[in-house]
């Protein structure tokens, strides 16, 4: 498998560059307990701009594939595009054993795989971009008959260090907004915790399940999601005007109540990760 530093030049990255650093080296801790080998096949979903897509891919090698998909466009994210940052995987020596459809919803893209031709499926951080919960299980039944096995991670709403209290709340804000107006760019729809997404997974089949969590630190994902909240979320309630008036006061009252936790050695939410099989 290729090292961490190799896996970042795949993307178009140096090496040296503190924001990929950080998240590439949490994508291989969280596969290090995965039992991935070289040759696996390996559906994704919620690719974004690749990063766990080029983890995976180096995890299969040149013998191995991951099929990756997302429902954004190509001119989706900033400040490099999704279609720009997966162009460049594409391109590199991770290109052979990577296929990524964007654009792509699952539930109508008539896929034509074998039964469980998949050794897995892996949604990591992408589940609170779903609208609902139903959407999401709508989702997994497209694809569940095609995969043996499932990884599935996101950030898990429970505290452990006080300095995790901006990203939980930042979430819970960002969620109530999408829940009383609707926000199609937020990160956060729809809060999928490790208890609702596991009782999907065996509703679906998947009933031989382990759940495991992983520190997350270093991430700089709380950051940005306090950041967002606390300055362009902040703006867009000020000027809704849809907001009743008692919602406008609630949503400001909980972010200036964020605002006390900004800048103060904030730290992301642990994830977790459920390992789902069938009996």
């Amino acid at each position: 498998m290729l090292q961490q530093d190799a896996i970042i030049a795949a993307m178009g990255i140096s090496a040296a560059d503190p924001i990929q650093s950080v998240q590439t080296a949490y994508r291989l801790q969280l596969i290090k307990n995965w039992n991935l080998q070289p040759g696996m096949k390996i559906m994704e979903l919620g690719c974004g701009q690749g990063d766990m897509t080029a983890v995976l891919a180096a995890a299969v090698g040149s013998s191995g594939l991951v099929q990756a998909y997302d429902i954004a466009p190509e001119d989706y994210g900033a400040p490099v595009t999704i279609g720009a940052a997966q162009e460049r995987l594409q391109q590199s020596v991770l290109g052979k054993q990577t296929k990524v459809a964007l654009h792509t919803d699952v539930r109508t893209a008539s896929l034509d795989f074998p039964p469980q031709f998949f050794d897995a499926l892996v949604i990591t951080h992408a589940s609170w971009y779903f609208n609902s919960l139903d959407e999401l299980q709508q989702t997994l039944q497209a694809v569940l008959p095609f995969v043996k096995r499932v990884y599935f991670t996101e950030w898990d709403l429970h505290v452990r260090e006080l300095t995790q209290l901006g990203h939980q709340l930042a979430a819970l804000i960002e969620f109530e907004y999408a829940g009383i107006h609707g926000n199609p760019e937020a990160n956060v729809r729809t809060l999928v915790t490790a208890s609702n997404a596991g009782q999907l997974l065996a509703e679906l089949g998947f009933t031989q399940q382990q759940c495991s969590i992983q520190p997350a630190a270093k991430m700089q994902d709380g950051h940005w999601e306090i950041d967002y909240v606390c300055n362009d979320l902040a703006k867009t309630v000020a000027s809704d005007s849809h907001l009743t008036a008692s919602a406008r006061e609630y949503l400001q009252a909980e972010i200036e109540l964020l605002r006390d936790y900004q800048g103060r050695q904030e730290q992301s939410l642990d994830s977790f990760t459920i390992t789902a099989a069938r009996n």
